[in-house]
């Protein structure tokens, strides 16, 4: 398996809406490409805006644990697809 030194990128054509629920606030992702919404809560949001394709995965990692107080092993299946999806 061959690692890449490349940085996650989010496009710029994804479309972000903040809506407010009662467990808090939830951010939906519309892929405008495939037609299909994505939901993440508040700390998967603050993770995936910071994928600007030159901030390193570490620096990430810290400031979520800074700013949400838990320690972030792994994002969820959910999440590493949504990336994926998501990345240029």
């Amino acid at each position: 398996m061959v690692r890449s030194n490349k940085q996650p990128k989010l496009r710029s054509d994804l479309v972000v809406s903040e809506q407010e629920t009662t467990a808090g606030p939830s951010f939906v992702i519309k892929d405008p490409a495939s037609g299909r919404f994505f939901r993440l809560r508040e700390p998967e949001h603050f993770i995936a805006r910071q994928f600007d394709g030159s901030t390193h995965l570490d620096a990430i990692r810290r400031r979520a644990k800074e700013k949400f107080g838990a320690g972030l092993r792994s994002l969820s299946i959910g999440m590493r697809q949504s990336v994926v999806e998501f990345s240029e």
